[in-house]
């Protein structure tokens, strides 16, 4: 008499990096084509809901002299609520597509490493406030710039503190996690699967700002490259999250003093330039490199393969020098109990 052992997990039993991560014995391409399109739909229709209502607070709150757009404070705290949604998004349609814990949506060890997260943090921070703080100075002092506090200053400050976090969250998980993932997955080539992750994940991203502009759009998918070769270098989405968080950090908090909302979401042809253009992938150039810098030193885990501790032992005849790789072992097998 037989006994069955259960179905493996969708963890990975050969060391994999973070975008190829979903690659474990039950993994098939189609998981990851539903991944994206649910994905997607599901992310459209929540940011739409959560902007909507907004807006409609915008139109009939204390803000009802305004037009009703995403550029009002209502409208703005409803879009990074929507934003910040794709977080649960991204996890439930990860755990149901990729049969794998949560958490590892976060990072190969399974958790969001948050000391991790703090370094980078740090280390980058300064690349922002020399340059995004030295041009604000700058442009001050010349009298460019007019700082003053507006009737939405404080609400808008509020919000950008409170929702901004949780904005850039749920884009990196998911862009940089689920979409990055799953397209990196589709193909048994390493090279060409993170190559293909990586520009289908910042094409996406890069249509989501819905930027007219092209120097604005390049920006974009620059962006979303320098955060997917920083997810694939540290094993998780904690340095990604960082860069995007500073970044978005130092380029809204004076707005609520300057009443430049409007123009933060105006991305018509002709609102940047090749030089903005190249100062924006400068500092975001660098600030990769003081990461990977600090990643050569620290060492993350960047390779995991924890559904090999979860296989069954292999039943041959054949001594273990000769049994193949785990790659190729069965998802189910039997064991013979009345045997040795």
């Amino acid at each position: 008499m037989t006994q069955p052992i259960p179905m493996l997990s969708g963890l990975p039993v050969d060391e994999q990096t973070y975008p190829r991560f979903a690659r474990g014995p039950r993994w098939r391409p189609s998981r990851g084509v539903f991944a994206v399109l649910c994905a997607v739909a599901a992310g459209l229709l929540a940011n739409v809901v959560f902007a909507m209502v907004g807006m409609a607070i915008d139109a009939h709150g204390r803000a009802s002299q305004m037009t009703a757009t995403i550029s009002g404070p209502g409208g703005f705290i409803g879009n990074n609520l929507g934003l910040a949604s794709w977080v649960l998004i991204a996890m439930g349609l990860a755990g149901y597509f990729f049969l794998q814990p949560r958490g590892y949506l976060s990072s190969v060890t399974g958790r969001f490493r948050w000391g991790w997260f703090r370094l980078c943090a740090v280390v980058i921070l300064p690349v922002w406030v020399v340059i995004i703080g030295g041009s604000y100075l700058l442009a001050w002092h010349s009298g460019a710039l007019v700082v003053s506090v507006r009737s939405d200053t404080w609400v808008l400050l509020a919000g950008i503190i409170l929702t901004t976090p949780l904005q850039c969250a749920g884009e990196e998980y998911a862009f940089r996690g689920l979409i990055n993932r799953s397209v990196a997955c589709l193909v048994p080539n390493r090279r060409i699967g993170l190559a293909l992750g990586a520009v289908v994940s910042s094409g996406l991203f890069m249509l989501a700002h819905n930027a007219q502009d092209p120097w604005l759009n390049s920006v974009y998918f620059y962006f979303g490259l320098a955060s997917c070769w920083t997810c694939w270098r540290t094993g998780g989405l904690e340095g990604s999250f960082a860069l995007h968080l500073v970044n978005n950090m130092a380029s809204l908090l004076i707005v609520p003093f300057t009443g430049g909302l409007g123009a933060v979401f105006d991305r018509v042809d002709g609102t940047s330039s090749i030089g903005a253009a190249l100062l924006q992938a400068g500092i975001i150039t660098v600030a990769v490199a003081l990461i990977e810098v600090v990643r050569r030193r620290r060492r993350p885990v960047r390779e995991a393969a924890p559904g090999r501790a979860l296989l069954p032992p292999p039943v041959w005849n054949a001594p273990p020098s000769s049994w193949p790789a785990p790659s190729s072992w069965p998802v189910t097998v039997t064991v013979n109990p009345s045997k040795p």
